[in-house]
C-alpha cells in the first residue's frame, strides 16, 4: 500500500484561532544544542546536551491578509499584539488518514512592512516571528 504524502492543499495555519487564509509559506525550527566529548585518545566519549532553541519562524502572507492583522493589532502595530497559539494542521485526506498539529507556543510578530513589485497581481510579505515552543505539553 503506497502513502500518500501531505501537500500544502491539505495544511490549515491558526493564529490565534483564527484561520489564516492567504498564506503561502510557513517555516518554523527546533534545535538543541549538543556537544560532543573527547576523552582519552581520539574517540568521542560522551555527548552532552544543552538548551532547546526554538528559533526561524517565518509566514508568507498576502498584502491582504496582513491589513486584516493590523486592523484587529494595538495602535495598528502587529509587533504589539500579545503572544499567542499558531497550530499548523495537516488535515486527513482519502489517500493519508492521519492527521498532523503542530503547535507553536508563545509566538509573537518581529516586523511588519510591504513587498511589492512589478508586474504582480497580488502582493505577499513574509512576516518574522519568534517562539517559545514546539508541540510542548501545556
Amino acid at each position: 500500500m503506497i502513502v500518500a504524502n501531505k501537500s500544502w492543499a491539505d495544511i490549515q495555519i491558526l493564529i490565534g484561532g483564527v484561520a489564516l487564509l492567504e498564506a503561502q509559506e510557513v517555516r518554523y525550527n527546533r534545535e538543541r544544542m549538543k556537544e560532543d566529548h573527547h576523552g582519552v585518545g581520539a574517540k568521542v566519549v560522551s555527548r552532552g546536551f544543552g538548551d532547546v532553541k526554538d528559533d526561524g519562524m517565518q509566514i508568507k502572507m498576502s498584502l491582504d491578509e496582513l491589513k486584516r492583522l493590523e486592523a484587529a493589532a494595538p495602535g495598528g502595530d502587529i509587533t504589539l499584539i500579545p503572544a499567542f497559539v499558531v497550530k499548523v494542521l495537516w488535515k486527513p485526506t482519502v489517500r493519508n488518514p492521519i492527521p498532523y498539529t503542530d503547535t507553536l507556543t508563545n509566538v509573537e510578530f518581529r516586523n511588519n512592512g510591504v513587498d511589492a513589485k512589478t508586474g504582480e497581481t497580488k502582493h505577499f510579505k513574509v512576516i518574522d516571528c519568534i517562539f517559545a515552543g514546539l508541540n510542548d505539553p501545556q
